[in-house]
């Protein structure tokens, strides 16, 4: 990969629209194939696909040095640390293919718990007790 936006850019997509880059595709009036481009690291995006990714909430200086938060500080659709610790995980390459897969399990998991009126002591209880579910399967 010869740009490191290109994994930024995934990690947008994974944030926002559960890893569908197309959908990024769609809120940054682009064309798929073309995102893709950038995705892959094969191009580095222009100053308009800046100015929608900022228009989508995302931290410009994020985005193109991966230090900061990837979204602005008071923007409605900015993650929670949790988030941000998974998304940095995925990006730094230290996970194998097996603890990756657990970590994308809990963030579905997670997901669906946000869909639910819990409280926020029960739905932390309930992913500790599916990540102890999922780790056993692993160790099975």
């Amino acid at each position: 990969m010869k740009y490191a936006t290109g994994k930024r850019l995934k990690s947008i997509a994974d944030a926002l629209y559960d890893g569908n880059v197309s959908e990024l595709a769609r809120k940054l009036e682009m064309k798929p194939q073309a995102l893709r481009k950038y995705v892959t690291g094969e191009s580095m995006p222009g100053g308009l696909v800046l100015i929608r990714l900022h228009d989508i909430g995302i931290n410009i200086n994020w985005f193109l040095t991966g230090t900061e938060q990837m979204f602005h500080q008071t923007h409605p659709a900015r993650i929670s640390e949790p988030m941000e610790q998974y998304l940095a995980l995925l990006e730094s390459d230290e996970l194998s293919k097996e603890e990756q897969h657990i970590l994308d399990e809990l963030l579905k998991f997670s997901n669906a718990l946000e869909e639910l009126d819990i409280s926020e002591p029960l739905r932390r209880a309930l992913l500790l007790v599916y990540a102890k579910h999922v780790n056993s399967d692993k160790e099975e």
